[in-house]
């Protein structure tokens, strides 16, 4: 492994700007597509979730970084089985998908728990799985252009640009509702 190739500060940094941009794809497809705002709305999800115009929706540009830093925090340490061997990233895909959406510690929305014993229909809980699946890909396959490529400029600079892009418009978004 180059050591330089994949050190704390680079893993955090990639992480994080892959996990925003698929957070921000897949939110956009939930909403345009998937109909979140009616579906939010919709009892039971009602009692599950908050509806799209609550003021914590402004802010979620802003604590997907948190969470991407987390993320981060726990990849690093298992950086060589997702980032260097053979189908790392369809490892990463498996591992997340398993621990994220279908083997939740409790019955989440969703999750192999939830189907069996939540109250929440089994139609409207897999309604979710698009997002998470949108999510799930565009997060592996940025990872793994930003780690092929990371010596190829434009690569850092667009994950720049589209970083910068995604915290003001968090900001801009948060600001509004302050």
């Amino acid at each position: 492994m180059d050591i330089n190739k994949y050190t704390f500060r680079k893993v955090i940094w990639r992480v994080s700007v892959a996990h925003m941009i698929g957070w921000a794809l897949a939110g956009i497809v939930a909403m345009v597509f998937l109909n979140y705002e009616e579906l939010y709305l919709t009892y039971p999800i009602s009692a599950w979730m908050k509806p799209t115009d609550d003021p914590i929706y402004k802010w979620g540009t802003l604590l997907t970084l948190i969470r991407g830093v987390t993320v981060g925090l726990f990849l690093y340490p298992l950086r060589r089985a997702f980032f260097e061997e053979k189908y790392g990233y369809w490892k990463l895909i498996a591992i997340m998908w398993g621990f994220s959406v279908w083997s939740t510690y409790g019955p989440g929305w969703g999750s192999f728990d939830g189907l069996l014993f939540l109250k929440i229909p089994a139609s409207l809980q897999l309604k979710s799985y698009p997002e998470a699946i949108i999510h799930t890909f565009v997060f592996a396959g940025i990872l793994n252009l930003l780690n092929r490529f990371e010596h190829k400029k434009w690569i850092n600079i667009s994950a720049i640009i589209l970083m910068a892009i995604l915290l003001l418009m968090g900001i801009v978004g948060a600001l509004g509702y302050a």
